[in-house]
């Protein structure tokens, strides 16, 4: 019952990150583009209380806790920062997303990073059949694109952190991009490991 459960959660999981990489949040008038010297902070709310009882919490807030800076220095705009959390039953996924915005303001990607009391072997175990692994910034780390039509623009990256795992996704709007979202979630991955994770 508890595989099935975890199965069920990240399922979940990526569902909704499909839906919130495909909503229409988009600015007609996305104003100047931001700067490294500028002050873009924007205010997101706590993370839900988390239910956990066999797992522990999990303490890394990634819509608090990763800075502008960072976002920045991968190309999306810390101004659409927005809080993306599920928390059910025994597991828990604390997160957050952010959009690359073309001079239309239209979204070109998504980017999603993921705080969750799910370890690495469950991910790897999940996806054996999609996922190979690869190593960024001395970390092991495991990249998949599931075999699912409402995830098929997106590709999701894992590894080891915290209580459990840290997670990215790179969801990419083929209205405005060709990019591979597997080859831009290791990309991103590669500059934003060393500053979040310490790596």
């Amino acid at each position: 019952m508890k595989c099935a459960t975890v199965i069920i959660f990240t399922v979940a999981v990526l569902i909704s990150a499909a839906a919130c990489s495909t909503e229409e949040l988009e600015s007609a008038d996305p104003g100047a583009a931001p700067s490294a010297s500028a002050t873009l902070a924007v205010s997101v709310e706590p993370p839900p209380p988390q239910e956990n009882t066999t797992r522990a919490d999990v303490k890394f807030d990634p819509c608090n806790e990763v800075g502008d800076s960072a976002i920045l220095s991968i190309g999306y705009d810390p101004r659409t920062r927005q809080r993306d959390d599920r928390v059910e039953w025994d597991l828990s996924s604390i997160g957050c997303t952010f959009r690359m915005r073309n001079e239309a303001g239209r979204t070109v990607e998504t980017l999603s990073i993921t705080s969750t009391n799910i370890g690495l072997d469950e991910w790897r175990t999940r996806y054996s059949e999609v996922s190979r692994e690869v190593e960024i910034a001395g970390r092991d780390v495991i990249v998949y694109q599931p075999d699912t039509p409402r995830v098929s623009q997106m590709c999701f990256l894992d590894t080891a952190f915290d209580v459990g795992s840290l997670s990215m996704s790179v969801y990419v709007n083929a209205n405005y991009s060709d990019s591979d979202p597997c080859r831009r979630v290791v990309e991103v991955a590669e500059i934003l490991l060393p500053q979040v994770a310490g790596a």
